[in-house]
């Protein structure tokens, strides 16, 4: 049977916050769609173990890369 290949995405969003925030933050064609104000407040509560918002946040990381690279040919890439 087919089986899932499990990443430790929690733990790298919560080391690495920026590597995963700042594409999100910069992404000036997500912030027409999606309320910032919630995001931040999404990414604090992930950081602070209140909730597990690692899927919602990588989803959120591939819908910003994909805006910007399709919608202006200009990807955010995290340095």
């Amino acid at each position: 049977p087919k089986l899932g290949f499990p990443t430790p995405l929690r733990q790298w969003i919560t080391r690495y916050p920026d590597t995963f925030l700042t594409p999100i933050r910069r992404s000036g064609h997500l912030a027409e769609l999606v309320d910032m104000t919630y995001v931040e407040e999404l990414a604090e509560r992930h950081a602070a173990g209140r909730i597990d918002a690692s899927r919602r946040l990588l989803l959120l990381l591939m819908l910003a890369g994909w805006l910007d690279a399709f919608m202006d040919g200009d990807p955010v890439v995290p340095e």
